[in-house]
């Protein structure tokens, strides 16, 4: 899973002769007028209107993985975090960085659940025998929540070694900073981009 704000998405219309077809172009292209309103409306500084284009679009397009990506983005940048909780509830999914996120909200919302869900998380995690480049930050970021800062740093060295993509060296270096810098609640918080971190840690 991947926050990507204003993603852009690029539909091939193809053209075809069956009235079927005809109309499911006609809803792709209303579903992705709908989108370009609500990075409208992000741009402008109109989170609501945007929130109603989003909720439009994937309305229009229900199966669109992007759509409800920008919705569950904007969702955490509005700090409407139970919000958020909902909508990946919604989704239905068994996808571990979904889970991840939703036990993140749930810590930001000092939910005494929230512990268990990373721990969770953690488990499956270190449990996977090849492990994307995204599952191994937020691996290595709840190694620091629940086994220490020297832990997770050894980890980043180790990964950092074997890597050879350099958008993987750069996500480490990334995460190295946030733990070096801050304590092992906030480095969760600012790695989903919460905003307003609290001082405390757990």
């Amino acid at each position: 899973m991947k926050f990507i704000y204003l993603l852009v998405i690029t539909l091939n219309m193809v053209s075809c002769n069956s009235k079927s077809d005809n109309q499911k172009s006609i809803k792709r292209s209303d579903c992705i007028i709908f989108y370009k309103k609500f990075k409208e409306e992000v741009i402008k500084g109109q989170t609501k209107n945007a929130l109603i284009a989003i909720d439009k679009a994937i309305n229009c397009d229900p199966n669109n993985e992007s759509f409800k990506s920008n919705k569950l983005r904007l969702l955490i940048e509005l700090s409407k975090y139970n919000e958020a909780i909902k909508l990946i509830d919604s989704y239905k999914s068994d996808d571990n960085s979904f889970k991840m996120l939703k036990a993140v909200l749930k810590l930001k919302n000092k939910d005494t659940k929230a512990i268990d869900l990373l721990r969770e998380c953690y488990n499956r995690y270190k449990n996977e025998r090849e492990i994307t480049t995204d599952n191994l930050i937020y691996k290595i970021a709840l190694t620091n929540f629940f086994d220490g800062k020297e832990k997770a740093l050894k980890e980043i060295e180790t990964s950092r070694t074997n890597s050879i993509e350099e958008n993987i060296k750069t996500n480490l270096d990334t995460l190295e900073e946030l733990i070096n810098q801050y304590d092992k609640q906030n480095v969760l918080f600012k790695l989903y981009g919460i905003s307003n971190p609290d001082s405390s840690d757990i």
